[in-house]
């Protein structure tokens, strides 16, 4: 129960209390107008209304801490149910929180992956086109080449016939010598003989 309510009962309370009070203090005054010559009565009643109204005092004192007692079970038992859902409700919140953060960040991931995914796709492409440029250069070059390997096939032939020929030369030139060296053996001898 809210404590406005419990109030309200407490109010009631003292509002009975206060007219059963009141009904018999007008009942005592009407019984001492009455008998206004029986003091000894008048004050034995007054001591039996005291007593009365000390018992419904305490009667009305047990009653409001049974009331209150009662309220406060009733208020632990509505209370509880309330406080289960507000912890449940506190921790779903606090998952959807975190469940945000983590989606927004897998977001933020798949983002990057994504951006990563479309650099390595145009790295990929970019190279084949390196991949094709370099085979058709290779191409190219092996058609240079083909011309290129004749040539040096005659350029190594042209070599060898060059070496041959130095090689004759070179014998020649030396059977010259060996000649000139006959020759002027020769007209030493000749040389002598004319003398």
């Amino acid at each position: 129960m809210h404590s406005s309510d419990k109030e309200n009962d407490i109010q009631k309370l003292k509002v009975g209390e206060s007219k059963t009070l009141k009904r018999k203090l007008a009942s005592l005054s009407t019984i001492q107008s009455k008998e206004a010559g029986n003091c000894v009565e008048n004050i034995q009643e007054n001591a039996d209304h005291e007593a009365i109204a000390g018992d419904l005092r305490a009667d009305l004192r047990k009653l409001k801490q049974a009331y209150e007692t009662l309220s406060s079970n009733k208020d632990k038992e509505i209370s509880a149910p309330f406080a289960v859902e507000d912890f449940l409700l506190n921790k779903l919140l606090r998952m959807d929180k975190e469940n945000a953060g983590l989606l927004k960040l897998k977001e933020v991931e798949a983002e990057q992956a994504n951006e990563a995914a479309q650099k390595l796709q145009r790295t990929v492409e970019e190279l084949q086109v390196a991949v094709r440029y370099n085979d058709d250069e290779i191409g190219r070059l092996r058609a240079e080449a083909g011309p290129l390997k004749i040539k040096e096939v005659e350029a190594a032939q042209a070599n060898k016939a060059v070496q041959k020929l130095q090689q004759n030369v070179g014998e020649l030139q030396k059977a010259v010598r060996n000649k000139d060296k006959k020759i002027g053996k020769l007209r030493v001898d000749a040389g002598l003989l004319v003398d």
